[in-house]
């Protein structure tokens, strides 16, 4: 892990987004109990010594990150969002 993989400066492309959409809608077709989602940065929010600055401690999982437009997504699925709150 280098202090470098907390960047995650990139907009998702739309079709990532509509992709991922349309599979959870299929998985909620084949899976009845699926009710609820969440990203790694809710989680696990555990903390590891970065590669190249071992005194510093960085997040170990921060996907899908801040530019993962949650409110659109949600709005193509009917799954409650869990959040490191809910946790």
């Amino acid at each position: 892990y280098h202090s470098g993989h907390q960047q995650m400066t990139e907009p998702y492309p739309v079709m990532q987004v509509e992709a991922l959409a349309a599979l959870v809608v299929h998985l909620q077709t084949r899976l009845s109990g699926l009710e609820e989602i969440a990203g790694h940065e809710d989680l696990d929010t555990g903390m590891v010594a970065s590669q190249d600055q071992t005194d510093t401690m960085i997040r170990r999982k921060l996907d899908p990150g801040p530019h993962f437009p949650w409110s659109e997504f949600m709005n193509r699925v009917s799954l409650h969002r869990l959040t490191a709150k809910d946790l």
